[in-house]
């Protein structure tokens, strides 16, 4: 590539070397969640949910004290604009794999001796762009809590109502997005991983629509009375499944 101004020429490579899955980018693009930069030309996607649910909770704080009501009544909630409901947003990540989630839960790591530290910190790098930190940072952005804005100069009794109402909040959004992240991946069975290529075989095919309903009929919720052993390794580590994506959708939980 190139000339570009000032610079020479330059060969760059498919970003998908260094990191394949997008996640890093989406990550990078959230912004942190905090207040944006005065420099900063563009918000990340976190800062702006961030920014537009604090104004939803500073208007529901008002509506509540204008109508001499307490904190500890039930939000009212709604996924569309209207006069008598706050609108709040709550980001979701589907993240798609076409092969199976390791049930291995690794071992406990030991001292490491100093004189070795240098050499096995090495692998830090790796581990910070892998597919799991990068999911386990998404879980953090995607947080469905309500922010409550700084209080006035209230005595203590309004200051506890307001953190009641905004604690309430932060419950209902947790109970109607459970799983912000939800990964959809084939569970461990005998069966053929799907290949990297264009053309799957009729047997791939059939394994990945299989899984794919499969996922699609189960919650975590529905598996968190199953033995350890039985649950799914994505439901154990915070992700929920498809089966979370479309409860969502559909208006459940």
């Amino acid at each position: 590539a190139g000339p570009c101004g000032p610079f020479s020429s330059q060969q760059f490579i498919d970003g998908g070397y260094a990191e394949s899955t997008g996640l890093g980018t989406l990550v990078d693009l959230a912004g942190g969640g905090q207040a944006p930069s005065p420099s900063a030309e563009i918000d990340g996607w976190a800062t702006l949910i961030r920014q537009h649910n604090a104004g939803a909770m500073a208007q529901l704080l008002a509506r509540t004290s204008a109508g001499g009501g307490s904190g500890s009544r039930p939000p009212v909630l709604s996924a569309a604009p209207a006069e008598a409901s706050a609108v709040f947003l709550v980001p979701m990540v589907v993240f798609l794999q076409n092969h199976f989630r390791s049930d291995v839960v690794p071992s406990t790591s030991r001292q490491t001796s100093e004189l070795l530290v240098p050499m096995d910190g090495k692998a830090a790098g790796t581990a910070q762009a892998a597919t799991d930190t990068l999911l386990q940072r998404l879980i953090t952005l995607t947080a469905p809590d309500a922010d409550c804005p700084p209080a006035g100069p209230a005595g203590a009794e309004a200051g506890a109502d307001r953190a009641a109402l905004c604690g309430s909040v932060s419950a209902a959004l947790r109970q109607r997005v459970p799983y912000p992240v939800v990964v959809v991946s084939p569970d461990t069975q005998p069966s053929v991983t799907a290949p990297l290529g264009w053309v799957l075989s009729r047997i791939s095919r059939q394994g990945l629509d299989a899984t794919m309903a499969g996922q699609a009929q189960t919650t975590c919720a529905a598996m968190g009375g199953t033995p350890p052993h039985r649950q799914s390794p994505d439901c154990q580590a915070g992700y929920g499944r498809l089966a979370d994506l479309l409860a969502v959708l559909r208006g459940g939980t």
